[in-house]
């Protein structure tokens, strides 16, 4: 499954819209499962890269890395490896597509981590429903956001 994800990401790319669609129909299902299967370990290291992520502040590139390895953590807390395979292998498109300088401003980062904070509180209380809603509400505002910028239409690796 990876190897396929890599190669269609590595050849001819794929169309931006299907990266954001998929964000919308994988991040909420796995927040939802990380709050049911999640474990202390995972906590620790939700709470660990959250840090990193607010600490990130304003460093661009390593707040979107930061980004990535927080939504790679949420949906390792899932427990779910095809879930965590599937983002995983689109993480790197994932970060391409979200390098947008006027996209990337202070308060968009505020707002980043606000969501990440209502979605661990979810998590970490152990509520399925509140974490993919969360989830859902996070990723779908982010799709709308970032499509009111110029990208591309294609994102390759």
């Amino acid at each position: 499954l990876q190897r396929s994800l890599n190669v269609l990401l590595t050849g001819g790319g794929v169309r931006f819209r299907s990266l954001l669609e998929m964000r919308d129909a994988l991040e909420p299902a796995g927040a939802g499962l990380a709050a049911t299967h999640r474990t202390e370990d995972d906590l620790a290291r939700l709470e660990m890269v959250t840090e990193q992520l607010r600490a990130s502040i304003p460093d661009i590139p390593q707040f979107l890395q930061r980004n990535i390895d927080w939504h790679v953590a949420v949906m390792a807390a899932s427990h779910n490896e095809i879930m965590q395979v599937v983002l995983e292998s689109l993480s790197r498109a994932i970060l391409q597509a979200t390098d947008i300088s006027d996209f990337n401003s202070p308060s968009t980062m505020s707002d980043t981590l606000a969501a990440h904070d209502r979605i661990l509180a979810a998590i970490r209380s152990g509520n399925p429903a509140r974490a993919t809603s969360a989830m859902g509400k996070h990723v779908h505002g982010y799709r709308l956001l970032i499509e009111s910028f110029e990208h591309p239409e294609a994102v390759t690796l």
